[in-house]
């Protein structure tokens, strides 16, 4: 009898183990991505319009191992630009073969600490008279401003007639480098809040004409942004 009562009692052990619920996660929790080192971010990502980012020709990949050209460092800028807790290196260089042509660069090579990197040809100027004041760096090459948690980097290039050069603005919600905007745009004023970065003209005001260029916000609606006329 007592051999069948010590033969039952791990009978008995087992079969309550399997019926043991694990604990469910909450209804209605949020969902995180994690990153490589187990860091988890909930914060605001972009999503890209491509009917925003410029000409793919005018921004096409700088590919050093098959390049002709001749690159001459200007300036290098390090900033924590992700907000990983490190710094990430944004260098800009002048092609010897482009020496006699406006700007002063010609490339821009932006590499995040993660190892992600973008680098691509990119004409723009120094002391650009629509250069915001806000400003996270000394540098008066690009303007770093914040918007929704996250850092916009933007450069500006020379104007011609009255048309402006293209305005170009990179972005890193993900943890990579990305070009979220670049169009010819002379800047009005830039003072980022829940859904407006910016504001300026397509067109610089001719002098001859009654009437001057229309305004337009770069506004981002549902994580993408899209620019509008008279916003």
């Amino acid at each position: 009898m007592t051999r069948y009562f010590l033969i039952l009692i791990p009978i008995l052990v087992v079969f309550g183990c399997s019926n043991t619920k694990s604990p469910e996660e909450p209804k209605g929790s949020i969902q995180t991505d994690q990153n490589e080192e187990g860091a988890v971010s909930t914060s605001f990502q972009f999503k890209i319009n491509t009917d925003l980012t410029g000409d793919e020709q005018i921004h096409r990949q700088y590919m050093p191992e098959t390049s002709d050209l001749s690159p001459k460092l200007i300036e290098s800028v390090k900033f924590d630009l992700d907000k990983d807790g490190t710094k990430d290196k944004i260098e800009f260089f002048k092609f010897d073969e482009y020496s006699g042509d406006p700007g002063e660069f010609d490339r821009i090579r932006i590499e995040l600490a993660n190892g992600a990197i973008l680098d691509e040809f990119n004409l723009g100027i120094r002391n650009n008279k629509n250069k915001p004041d806000e400003n996270e760096v000394e540098s008066d090459l690009i303007t770093i401003v914040e918007f929704n948690g996250q850092y916009l980097l933007i450069t500006f290039g020379w104007y011609f007639a009255n048309n402006p050069s293209e305005m170009t603005i990179f972005e890193f919600s993900t943890g990579k480098p990305r070009r979220l905007f670049a169009m010819s745009f002379a800047l009005e004023s830039i003072n980022p809040d829940d859904n407006t970065i910016l504001s300026g003209y397509r067109t610089l005001k001719n002098p001859e004409s009654q009437t001057g260029p229309s305004i337009y916000s770069l506004i981002v609606e549902g994580q993408k942004p899209v620019l509008k006329r008279g916003s």
